[in-house]
């Protein structure tokens, strides 16, 4: 090739790069090098929709819904003897076989007691940040995933037992009375 041909493409090229950035003044060019990358905004990791109770008198724009825009299952709360007991009917078969596992292990867990005592209070969806669903154990280390899974909420024996599950087969024990688990 001929060194006029080379030297000809190589300012071709020039022209053709400056054209690209001809509106940039050097100060602009320079404070968009230094620029800080963007933020990232960490998102909220629950999710809770209430229903309002029908002939409660509220109506659904009463209602307190999460501005998560994620699909989450309906909670229907009902007050029985004080304490807040849910209507487990409505849960979405996802919700219903975490609170069917939660059941199961804390039987398994309290021998003294029968299903009959368990009470369900709370079945709420979450996304939790990492593996260890919201309970993690002193000189563990968990997948960082944003894991999804249920928040539930039990009575039973006269104490509340707090749950995490993912929405496979795992349920961990988190608290009892509000107090952690260790």
């Amino acid at each position: 090739m001929k060194k006029w041909m080379v030297v000809s493409i190589l300012i071709i090229l020039a022209i053709s790069l400056a054209a690209c950035g001809q509106n940039a003044t050097p100060q602009q060019v320079e404070s968009e090098a230094v620029a800080a990358p963007p933020t990232v905004q960490p998102q909220p990791t629950q999710q809770q929709v209430m229903i309002p109770i029908a002939g409660s008198g509220g109506s659904a724009a009463d209602a307190n819904i999460s501005p998560v825009a994620t699909p989450v299952s309906p909670v229907l709360k009902t007050e029985i003897g004080g304490d807040a007991a849910m209507d487990t009917a409505k849960l979405d078969d996802t919700a219903a076989k975490m609170v069917e596992l939660v059941t199961k292990q804390l039987l398994a867990d309290n021998t003294a007691l029968s299903a009959a005592d368990v009470q369900v209070l709370q079945a709420t969806s979450q996304q939790w940040r990492d593996s260890s669903l919201g309970c993690p154990r002193p000189g563990m280390m968990y997948a960082q995933v944003i894991t999804p899974g249920y928040l539930v909420k039990v009575k039973a024996g006269g104490k509340v037992y707090e749950y995490h599950t993912d929405t496979g087969r795992t349920a961990v024990l988190c608290a009892i009375d509000g107090q952690p688990v260790k």
